[in-house]
């Protein structure tokens, strides 16, 4: 629940700034990147990570023979862990190919959830990076709002060049440098 209410609250915060002082592209890219890693927290958070069940004999105090030979014991589950297996403290289970426990998801990430898992992440990461550097920074100098609506007119097409503003009453504005 914390990792949904950090991105959801800063989701909220640049979405309001995209559509207030960018436009209606940067605010539906904003709300994109926020349903896409919400999608994959999903995901991952109520996938199956590769939970090992118990493998309890009909005989009491007895073991199974274990699948294969690198295979091990687990006491507390009573189940056999495959070779990349490991018991997770946290929720009291075996789980298959187990990377860790997410305390920030409140789940394991295992064989079965981990590109879910990476997938997430690389979202965040990505809305991340395209808040701070479009939406915060490059986006509202390049879009300037001055209480009247601008229509963008390119002048060079050379990569790096003058541009200019038409407003409302034809007023020009200069705005040097402005990236292509």
């Amino acid at each position: 629940p914390t990792v949904l209410t950090l991105l959801w609250s800063a989701s909220y915060y640049f979405i309001q700034h995209a559509f207030a002082k960018i436009g209606i592209i940067t605010g539906i890219i904003c709300v994109g990147f926020c349903l896409t890693a919400t999608f994959y927290f999903m995901d991952t958070a109520f996938r199956d990570p590769g939970i090992v069940v118990s493998q309890l004999p009909a005989e009491p105090n007895s073991r199974p023979p274990p699948p294969t030979r690198h295979w091990r014991w687990c006491d507390l589950c009573q189940a056999y862990q495959p070779p990349t297996g490991a018991h997770c403290p946290e929720c009291n289970v075996c789980v298959s190919g187990y990377d860790h426990h997410c305390a920030w998801m409140g789940c394991c990430i295992g064989e079965r959830n981990y590109k879910q898992f990476l997938k997430f992440n690389m979202t965040w990461l990505a809305f991340l990076a395209y808040a701070v550097i479009w939406v915060s920074l490059l986006g509202p100098v390049l879009f300037r709002h001055h209480g009247h609506h601008h229509q963008k007119v390119q002048v060079d097409m050379s990569g790096v060049g003058d541009s200019y503003n038409l407003g409302d009453n034809g007023e020009h504005h200069h705005h040097p440098l402005v990236w292509r």
